[in-house]
């Protein structure tokens, strides 16, 4: 947005001084040196139904607020057997489900949120893609259940669902 000025037919050529600055990447802050960018996937802790649970999140965007405050909006992924539904046959060894809603969280909040237990990094499909993923693997001679020789550990995703009716997040 620009912002014009009242009785001038002059313009300002950058964002009104209320509006967030975007932020394609941004150092959390914590000492630990970790850098976020747009688009990728991170370990993080979520209370489902009462309980710690490791769950993905994929960073949608980030911004920083005239008053300093950085922020981002992420989805979040959890493995199907850590919802109401269990485990299951019909979903896949390597599938997570996708919440149809985003959360924010200030980067304050990062370090209580982020999961350092596993820190290879991870990235998640879809189920095509994924498909793709796996033969390419297998045309190269690497076995398909061996994620401990992949670069990132992969999980591929072919549902959402409404966590509203399906668990509550705390």
């Amino acid at each position: 947005m620009t912002e014009v000025l009242a009785n001038s037919s002059s313009r300002l050529a950058g964002p009104a001084l209320d509006e967030p600055t975007p932020l394609e990447q941004a150092e959390v802050g914590d000492g630990s040196g970790l850098i976020l960018t747009q688009g990728q996937f991170l370990r993080v802790r979520e209370t489902v139904y009462g309980r710690p649970v490791q769950c993905f999140a994929e960073i949608c965007r980030m911004w920083q607020r005239p008053s300093g405050e950085r922020l981002l909006e992420a989805r979040l992924y959890i493995r199907p057997a850590d919802t109401r539904l269990g485990p299951s046959p019909k979903f896949g060894k390597a599938e997570v489900l996708a919440s149809w809603r985003q959360v924010v969280k200030e980067f304050s909040d990062l370090r209580d949120w982020l999961d350092p237990a596993d820190a290879r990094p991870l990235t998640i499909l879809n189920y095509n893609e994924f498909c793709r993923h796996k033969a390419e693997r297998k045309r190269l001679g690497i076995s398909v259940e061996d994620h401990n020789n992949e670069d990132a550990e992969v999980f591929f995703c072919r549902r959402g669902f409404r966590d509203t009716n399906d668990w509550n997040w705390r």
